[in-house]
């Protein structure tokens, strides 16, 4: 097995006289292929590789029917992959929304940056601030690479690196203004540059996306672009306002400086605390790995919610809530 060190999660042309494997994948699948066979429910399996080793157990995100499932990774040790000693890392850097896709095994996910400097890389290089998948993929943050293997209606994988690089179906890469093509991709991040088949029909979209929205609790509200979806009404404060396109690219909603809010800055809130983004028609939030969790009111901490009109959480030390107001 050759393996390519130079770009260690990017792969070149492979050689005639054999497959060329990405560093960290070669690495990092004898992990991933151990956590498959312990799954039994749509699952993503994320593994982080850095520095030629794997830097922490598998990570699990199993996706539940009605609840998708969410996960943060970073240096924070509220982190659900927390990877303290990774300095090319924000505390909280990305977040991985995983929701399930069909009635069987699969899955779909959101990699979202979580308003770091430098974002993050799609397989083929391409820098981006979010991005989609449906199936197997590398995904580069900071000096990190993440090896993203959802499960599938077969997960009978070899075990061995390059066999399993060899297997997996190619990857076609979108730009987020990229229209579904019909049959060629755009760009692809590995295999042929042939359409898919009947015989082979499995292609892997990526698609690359806007960054989620920075909004801070007390700072001045900013008038919608767009179609109005609903409010985020915070005692004190000034409402944070939804519309169409925010909710799709997400809002992330977190403590402010410089803000005129001393009892809500010192009630447990993080400076990147939840997540409000839409998935199948629904507006959820999401805990983003904050110290001191969210909750319903007289509920336990939970890391996703389903927001209906009127629904409020409480953040935090139970000092701060906030209420969504669909708009009417």
């Amino acid at each position: 097995m050759d393996v390519d060190r130079s770009r260690p999660h990017l792969r070149v042309a492979a050689p005639d006289d054999g497959v060329v494997v990405p560093a960290a994948f070669a690495r990092g699948w004898p992990t991933a292929c151990a956590a498959l066979t312990t799954v039994d429910a749509p699952s993503l399996v994320v593994v982080a590789v850095g520095d030629g080793q794997v830097l922490a157990p598998a990570l699990v995100i199993t996706a539940e029917r009605d609840q998708p499932q969410i996960a943060t990774v970073g240096r924070h040790r509220a982190c659900a992959l927390p990877l303290p000693t990774e300095a090319s890392l924000a505390r909280r850097h990305l977040a991985i929304v995983v929701e399930p896709r069909g009635g069987g095994r699969e899955v779909r996910a959101r990699v979202l940056d979580l308003d770091t400097a430098d974002g993050l890389l799609a397989e083929d290089g391409e820098p981006g601030r979010s991005l989609s998948l449906d199936g197997p993929t590398l995904v580069r943050a900071g000096g990190v690479t993440l090896v993203l293997v959802p499960t599938t209606g077969d997960d009978a994988w070899p075990i061995e690196p390059a066999a399993a690089w060899a297997r997996l179906p190619p990857r076609r890469v979108l730009d987020a203004v990229d229209d579904e093509p019909a049959a060629l991709p755009r760009r692809l991040a590995h295999g042929t540059d042939a359409p898919a088949t009947e015989a082979a029909p499995r292609v892997t979209t990526v698609r690359l996306g806007p960054a989620p929205l920075r909004r801070e609790i007390g700072a001045p509200a900013s008038g919608p672009a767009g179609r109005l979806r609903g409010r985020l009404a915070i005692a004190g404060a000034p409402a944070i306002l939804v519309d169409d396109a925010a909710a799709t690219a997400g809002v992330l909603v977190g403590r402010g400086s410089g803000h005129a809010l001393p009892a809500l800055a010192t009630a447990g809130i993080s400076r990147l605390h939840l997540l409000l983004l839409e998935l199948g028609g629904r507006l959820w939030a999401f805990d983003v790995g904050s110290s001191h969790g969210t909750r319903r009111p007289g509920g336990a901490r939970a890391p996703s919610f389903a927001l209906a009109d009127g629904d409020e959480l409480v953040l935090g030390e139970g000092l701060a809530r906030v209420r969504w107001a669909a708009a009417r």
